[in-house]
């Protein structure tokens, strides 16, 4: 009985790059009748992904903000604000760098707070920081 199905997912990312065989063997696949699966592209450029957004809705995402990155790092590590604006400026927006970094930071710091020197000393700045090129060292 379908009612016992369990929704199914299947991400593929840098859809972008897929060859037209794979496309269509996607499109096969998401149109199987009364299939659970869906079939969820991800690309990072909706342009380049023309060939897909004819066979599959395209969604577009707008990056994490910086301010609303810095918030999520308060939120989940409870870092100062500041920490978390300097962490930001000097990694960039993405979460899960924003994530490992932060559980390398809580790693070295033990019991005592996250502090921005920690930041200097553990992280390597994003390139396309604007932060970066402004911090750097002679």
């Amino acid at each position: 009985c379908s009612s016992d199905l369990q929704s199914r997912a299947l991400l593929v990312t840098q859809a972008e790059k897929l060859k037209k065989e794979r496309i269509e063997a996607l499109t096969a696949l998401d149109a199987v009748p009364q299939s659970s699966l869906k079939v969820i592209l991800s690309s990072a450029d909706l342009k380049a992904g023309e060939a897909i957004a004819r066979h599959f809705p395209a969604v577009a995402i707008d990056p994490v903000k910086p301010g609303d990155a810095a918030r999520w790092v308060i939120d989940r590590f409870k870092v100062s604000p500041d920490v978390a604006r300097y962490l930001v400026e000097n990694l960039g927006s993405e979460l899960r760098q924003l994530k490992t970094e932060m559980e390398k930071l809580q790693a070295y710091a033990g019991n005592r707070n996250v502090e921005m020197r920690d930041v200097d000393v553990l992280t390597m700045r994003s390139e396309s920081s604007p932060s970066s090129s402004a911090r750097a060292q002679p």
